[in-house]
């Protein structure tokens, strides 16, 4: 995603345009496998917002930090997803949740760490920016059954920060 002020809808569909069949299988075949466990945990309606709106979130924090990189893949998404799962066992101290918690981390961290050396063209802000959406998504749309695990003050800080960076990351590019 080169990014063009005048075309919004880039910051959506970037997420759905892939580079390369090898790039569509991995992040089809990632959330064919991971996707459904995470649907579990937030159930559908929630799983898609937290897909979409992170997916939003990290391109749009692409296009405040590297306007000129071509950011393209589901895998913006995922990091929001897999950070999502890491928000909501971290407020919840369920068991469960606590343990996948932990490998999305390891999973998360791993990748980013591969994304600094990476000699192809990975969009490390993507990634940060998926799973910080993701993170504060979590805050913000827990299933319903961990709704009482989650401070309403953290929840309005979440929904105050996601907006409040979203705007400043597509925004500020225009003052530079």
């Amino acid at each position: 995603m080169v990014f063009d002020p005048s075309q919004m809808w880039r910051l959506l569909t970037a997420n759905f345009i892939h580079i390369g069949w090898a790039h569509v299988l991995l992040n089809v075949a990632t959330l064919f496998f991971i996707g459904r466990q995470i649907e579990n945990v937030f159930g559908w309606l929630r799983f898609t917002l937290i897909y979409l709106l992170s997916g939003i979130f990290g391109n749009a924090m692409v296009f405040l930090l590297t306007p000129q990189v071509v950011s393209a893949g589901a895998s913006t998404s995922l990091f929001g997803l897999f950070a999502a799962v890491v928000g909501l066992a971290y407020f919840t101290k369920h068991p469960f949740l606590q343990q996948i918690g932990r490998m999305f981390t390891v999973l998360i961290v791993a990748n980013l760490v591969m994304n600094l050396f990476s000699l192809g063209n990975v969009s490390i802000w993507a990634h940060i920016g998926g799973a910080i959406g993701g993170l504060l998504l979590s805050v913000i749309l827990p299933p319903k059954a961990f709704v009482p695990s989650i401070p309403k003050q953290y929840r309005v800080f979440a929904i105050g920060a996601f907006i409040i960076l979203f705007f400043l990351f597509i925004g500020l590019p225009f003052i530079k």
